[in-house]
């Protein structure tokens, strides 16, 4: 905590991530996604440089009070409260970055059924703030966010729902 909280110096900063990893991963399911954790600390990196990370994850995310409390805090019935929150902040001009220095563990699904209900979760969840704040969506007021990050990830979405229907039929 420590870490995160110097980075809001910027008092355009909304809100600060921290790099996430799986705690004590035993199965291979586990494993694959200690990978897929490490990797996404990278990309957020990335993004983050060129403002355009649009998660907090549950897992260890830091929020300046007076925003939350300026936005009305967090949605309790959506089903993905922290992504939901992220695109609130980017909608009101805030930043999101990521502090690699700082750490959070999780505890990671362990079995494949156990993942399928997390991803499906969070897929749920993309979805429906992509609908709830598509004014962000190609719009030149959000720069690369509205512009290329956000189109781009619903575009993923479609290809990775085209290739695994490609995959079943075949």
């Amino acid at each position: 905590l420590r870490t995160l909280v110097h980075s809001f110096a910027d008092q355009k900063l909304g809100a600060t991530i921290c790099a996430i990893k799986v705690h004590n991963p035993q199965t291979l399911i586990q494993r694959l996604q200690w990978f897929e954790y490490l990797m996404s600390a990278l990309v957020r990196k990335l993004l983050a440089k060129i403002n355009v990370l649009f998660i907090t994850p549950g897992v260890l995310s830091v929020y300046r009070t007076t925003t939350l409390r300026t936005l009305g805090g967090f949605d309790e019935n959506n089903l993905t409260e922290d992504f939901e929150m992220a695109l609130r902040l980017h909608k009101h001009h805030y930043r999101v970055t990521i502090n690699t220095d700082g750490l959070g563990y999780t505890n990671a699904p362990p079995t494949i059924p156990a993942l399928t209900r997390q991803r499906t979760r969070w897929f749920r969840g993309f979805i429906y703030n992509a609908c709830k704040y598509r004014s962000l969506f190609f719009n030149k007021k959000y720069g690369l966010l509205g512009t290329f990050q956000l189109p781009l990830s619903v575009l993923s979405v479609f290809l990775l729902l085209g290739v695994v229907s490609l995959t079943l039929l075949n």
